[in-house]
């Protein structure tokens, strides 16, 4: 696990944002999607650390998005993401733990990215996937 990674936990942790005995189980995920979908889990503790405070679960930015990467309404006056096929409300979002919000990450990235995208992403790439699909998206409808 990367120095950013593990801080990030680390802090998620002193905040009670992930119970302490779930750090590890948190840290293995992430680290398991970094090598399923080709990034370096330190990005992804980067990108928490803007979207949410450092996978900050209940994170809402105000404008509809919540938890730990902001998950973003389907459309602008919308309540629901829909990420692999299934609709999710996003206040019940927001109440899910880190654990459960990583494996909707999980779902969305398989989503989005294909597999002959998945090696090498930068935090660039990831910031694209997560965030600019999903603003388009929204726009768009």
């Amino acid at each position: 696990m990367g120095q950013i990674l593990t801080a990030t936990i680390e802090r998620a942790v002193s905040k009670g944002w992930i119970p302490q005995g779930e750090s590890s189980a948190v840290s293995q995920r992430i680290e398991a999607m970094g090598s399923k979908y080709g990034f370096n889990p330190d990005h992804f503790g980067i990108f928490t650390h803007i979207e949410s405070y450092g996978m900050k679960p209940n994170a809402d930015n105000g404008l509809g998005c919540v938890g730990i990467i902001q998950f973003c309404p389907d459309n602008q006056r919308g309540s629901t993401k829909t990420i692999g096929g299934k609709s999710y409300n996003l206040q019940q979002v927001k109440q899910m733990s880190v654990l459960q919000q990583l494996d909707l990450v999980d779902s969305y990235l398989n989503g989005v990215i294909p597999s002959s995208m998945r090696s090498g992403l930068t935090l660039d790439h990831l910031y694209f996937l997560f965030y600019i699909l999903l603003l388009v998206k929204i726009t768009l409808i």
